[in-house]
């Protein structure tokens, strides 16, 4: 697995060789742009979409737009104990963020589409349940469930990454919502605090 950063000479080369295509894209894990790491390695999506978001943000990286870039970016760095597991929903709180964010909560200081990706770490997962990651914007709530858990975790913790992009006029809001489990299951799951647990996006 690799990341690639700015410039994307390489990846664009190797998308002129067909057969190498599934290997590149099930390859990349992210792509770093300044100060936006745009995850894309999600076991839920699919390589047509996977391509077409690498392509997307090349395209957005390579236009010579006037102007400041609107873009927002937040890390988690306290971990919430037993916050979920029993189906129930948990707004993330991202306690480092840039200007524009506030408890993790995004307000669009413009209107149009934008560009919104993460990456949760969840631990003390014990059983096969579902998870499902809510982009909760003013207008509409996206959701990315990822299904037995328990078949995916390492020594009983998992990643969550996926992107979306959100249509916002001016002054709506979105943020990240998680929920484990169903309300059988116990309430044993925390969102873990690391530097690498982000939350950002960008104007399109």
């Amino acid at each position: 697995m690799f990341g690639i950063t700015w410039p994307v000479t390489v990846l664009i080369i190797a998308l002129m060789f067909r057969k190498s295509i599934n290997v590149l894209l099930n390859s990349i894990q992210y792509i770093q742009y300044k100060n936006l790491i745009i995850f894309l390695q999600n076991s839920d999506m699919p390589l047509k979409q996977k391509g077409e978001s690498i392509l997307r943000i090349i395209n957005l990286m390579s236009e010579n737009k006037t102007g400041t870039k609107i873009s927002f970016s937040c890390s988690k760095t306290e971990e919430v104990s037993s916050a979920t597991g029993d189906g129930t929903l948990v707004p993330i709180f991202f306690e480092e963020c840039n200007e524009n964010v506030k408890d993790g909560v995004f307000t669009a200081p413009q209107s149009g589409t934008y560009f919104v990706n993460w990456k949760i770490f969840l631990q003390n997962i014990t059983t096969q349940a579902e998870a499902i990651v809510q982009v909760q914007s003013s207008n509409k709530i996206f959701s990315f469930p990822t299904n037995n858990l328990s078949a995916l975790k390492d020594n009983g913790h998992i990643v969550l990454t996926g992107t979306a992009l959100v249509a916002m006029d001016i002054t709506d809001t979105v943020r990240l919502i998680v929920k484990v489990g169903a309300s059988k299951d116990s309430k044993t799951v925390d969102l873990s605090a690391s530097s690498d647990a982000q939350f950002s996006g960008f104007l399109t």
